[in-house]
């Protein structure tokens, strides 16, 4: 289990300031999970990455799509994810649209993309392993995984994402 820090930025500042200024706020960064089906990997990895974010006071728009959208959900890994306090089904499932990879700043793929999709520049999460036949090991990996990706959102450069965006 990942320790939830105690202090928010905000707090920080406030600390190290010896006076309470408000921090300057970051332009959120769009994260774009996207797996085959749209109801395991990527659903998964984007409520664990929105604690993630929540925990250490970050700024994100985190989404997931499916490629070919089925519910792909064992009742096994079903029973898993309500143990750990994931609700897959918090959204509605959504088809993967280019538009959803152009608005994204961060894509990360569980699985290849259709030629059709055109070339995005993306995140190759695919070695992650199944959720439904494994979920303790492939969360373990996925976990370590969005630790790393909170962590650059966290030390990201102040409008990073905007500038990126208005380049596009």
């Amino acid at each position: 289990m990942l320790a939830r820090p105690f202090f928010t930025r905000r707090v920080m500042v406030c600390l190290l300031a010896g006076a309470c200024v408000s921090a300057p706020r970051r332009e959120a960064a769009h994260v774009l999970f996207v797996c085959l089906h749209g109801t395991v990997k990527s659903p998964i990895a984007r409520e664990h990455m929105r604690r993630m974010v929540a925990e250490q006071g970050l700024r994100a728009n985190i989404q997931s799509r499916g490629i070919a959208p089925e519910d792909a959900v064992t009742p096994r890994l079903a029973a898993a994810l309500a143990a750990d306090g994931v609700d897959v089904g918090s959204e509605p499932l959504q088809q993967l649209a280019v538009a959803d990879l152009a608005a994204a700043d961060i894509i990360v793929l569980f699985n290849p993309l259709p030629a059709s999709f055109g070339v995005w520049p993306t995140r190759d999460w695919s070695d992650t392993p199944s959720m439904n036949a494994d979920y303790p090991a492939a969360r373990t990996v996925l976990l370590e995984r969005l630790a790393a990706l909170a962590d650059e959102l966290a030390s990201a450069g102040e409008g990073r994402y905007a500038a990126r965006r208005a380049s596009r």
